[in-house]
């Protein structure tokens, strides 16, 4: 199954069937079509990483914005809705979501289907390799390199190879300015945490936060637990970072 799709599903999946959602998206459910609704309670069970990664953005992208970010990368995320679910705009931020181009045209009409057929200061753009980011972002005519972004990779670092990653950390490095920063989410059997620190620094980041899979259990999660009634565990073998371009380098 496409891993965008089977996102989707998880997504809608989770809040359809569970009392006390972890994440309340509503939004993906009305995005789903009835012959899809199998799928989404198929897919409900397997979307507890999914939803520990949007956990963590939440987490570090509201600080981010208190702090001055005024625009937000949504790169390779699929259908996830942060930016209406959250009303970014409301603060006058400009969401980027940058997608490959079957999913920002299906995303487009889901939405329509869900009822956010007009969305302001939301930009989607066409974007096949992650390695190709940074120069799509750049060329697009709303995008404003002297503003604080905040870019949102979700796990995609898991589904790239290390060399990859770092040449998309330095390519976003030349395109956004001083204490704009990345959040992700990558697996401890790729990158010790050293290693990590070190391909950041190489970049242009350092880790401003970090935590485990039981630090964000521990935080976030335990009550939804408790709750509902019902364990939610996390792959130990997973970490989320928040990294910060250095504003001297």
């Amino acid at each position: 199954m496409d891993r965008f799709l089977k996102d989707l599903y998880a997504a809608a999946g989770h809040w359809a069937t569970t009392a006390c959602p972890i994440i309340n998206d509503e939004i993906s459910y009305k995005m789903t079509y009835e012959t899809e609704y199998p799928q989404c309670r198929h897919q409900a069970e397997n979307g507890v990483e999914l939803l520990a990664d949007r956990l963590f953005l939440h987490s570090t992208y509201i600080p981010a914005q208190r702090a001055g970010a005024k625009q937000f990368v949504m790169a390779h995320c699929g259908y996830d809705t942060y930016y209406i679910r959250h009303s970014l705009w409301y603060g006058g931020v400009h969401t980027f979501d940058m997608n490959p181009e079957y999913i920002v045209k299906d995303k487009a009409e889901r939405l329509v289907k869900a009822g956010y057929s007009k969305l302001s200061k939301v930009s989607a753009i066409d974007c096949e390799k992650p390695v190709d980011m940074a120069a799509a972002l750049a060329a697009h005519p709303q995008y404003d390199d002297s503003k604080t972004t905040f870019v949102h990779l979700g796990a995609l670092p898991c589904s790239m190879d290390g060399e990859s990653f770092e040449q998309l950390l330095a390519e976003l490095f030349k395109i956004i300015p001083p204490a704009s920063s990345v959040a992700f989410s990558y697996k401890n059997d790729d990158y010790s945490y050293s290693c990590m620190e070190k391909m950041l620094s190489r970049a242009g980041f350092h880790i401003y936060e970090h935590q485990t899979a039981a630090d964000l259990h521990r935080a976030y999660i335990k009550n939804f637990e408790i709750l509902n009634r019902r364990s939610f565990p996390l792959a130990d073998n997973t970490s989320y970072c928040l990294a910060v371009k250095k504003i001297k380098y």
